[in-house]
C-alpha cells in the first residue's frame, strides 16, 4: 500500500529530467540541542541540566524530487568528566520524503521544504566503550534562501538499542539547526530541471 501510494504521488508531481550520478548532492553542516527523552520537561531542573550540545555534518544526495539519502555523522559534547571533547557519536544512514513536493509538485524556486526523515545507524559510548544500534525519526523544515544555501532546522528523536532493546529510557529528543550547501550539477546550475511538457507532446506527435 506504502508503495502505491508512491507510485501515485510521484506520477502526478512534476516531470523533470533524470539527474547524473552526481548531481543534487548537498552538504549540511548542524548545532543541536540534545536532552534524554525521560527529562523532556521544559524549566525543571533536569531539562537545564542535562541537555548538551550536538555537532552533525551530512552528506547526501537527492535521488528524485521526493526522495533523498544520504550520510550524517554526529558527535555530542562530553559532559561526564571524562577528559574527551566528546563523550559519544554516531553515524546514520538517512531517508527522507519530501512532503510538499509530493502534495504540490517540484518547484525549483519554492522556498519551503517539509521532508519526514528515518535513520538507522551506528553509535559509539566513549566513556564506557561501548557500541550500539541507532534509530532516528523526525521531521525537516528547510527554508531555501536560493537554489544554493538553505536554513535547516530538524526536531527529532533517537533511540539507542542497548541490553534491553528500544525503549523511551534510552532515547533522545533534539532539535538541530544548521546550514545545507547545494553542489552545482554536472551540467550546471543546481536541483532538477522540469521538462518542457508542451515539447515533448509535440514531439511525440511528430513522431507517430
Amino acid at each position: 500500500m506504502i508503495m502505491m501510494a508512491l507510485f501515485t504521488v510521484s506520477m502526478t508531481s512534476a516531470q523533470v529530467h533524470e539527474g547524473k550520478m552526481f548531481d543534487n548532492v548537498y552538504t549540511t553542516v548542524s548545532v543541536s540541542g540534545v536532552l534524554p527523552t525521560t527529562d523532556f520537561q521544559v524549566g525543571t531542573t533536569e531539562f537545564r541540566k542535562n541537555w548538551r550540545p550536538e555537532f552533525g555534518i551530512e552528506v547526501g544526495k537527492q535521488v528524485t524530487t521526493l526522495y533523498t539519502t544520504g550520510l550524517e555523522f554526529t558527535a555530542g559534547v562530553n559532559t561526564t568528566g571524562v577528559k574527551t571533547a566528546f563523550d559519544d557519536m554516531s553515524l546514520l544512514w538517512l531517508h527522507k520524503f519530501n512532503v510538499t513536493n509530493a502534495i504540490l509538485g517540484y518547484c525549483p524556486d519554492a522556498k519551503w521544504d517539509l521532508n519526514v526523515v528515518g535513520g538507522l545507524g551506528w553509535g559509539h559510548d566513549m566513556v564506557i566503550r561501548d557500541n550500539y544500534g541507532v534509530v532516528q525519526t523526525g521531521i525537516e523544515v528547510a527554508y531555501n534562501f536560493n537554489d544554493t544555501w538553505s536554513l535547516i532546522a530538524k526536531p527529532n528523536i533517537e533511540w539507542h538499542h542497548v541490553n534491553d532493546g528500544l525503549n523511551v529510557n534510552h532515547s533522545d529528543v533534539g532539535l538541530a539547526v544548521g546550514v545545507s550547501y547545494k553542489f552545482p550539477n554536472v551540467g550546471g546550475g543546481r536541483g532538477f530541471v522540469p521538462c518542457d511538457e508542451g515539447f515533448l507532446n509535440s514531439l511525440i506527435n511528430e513522431l507517430r
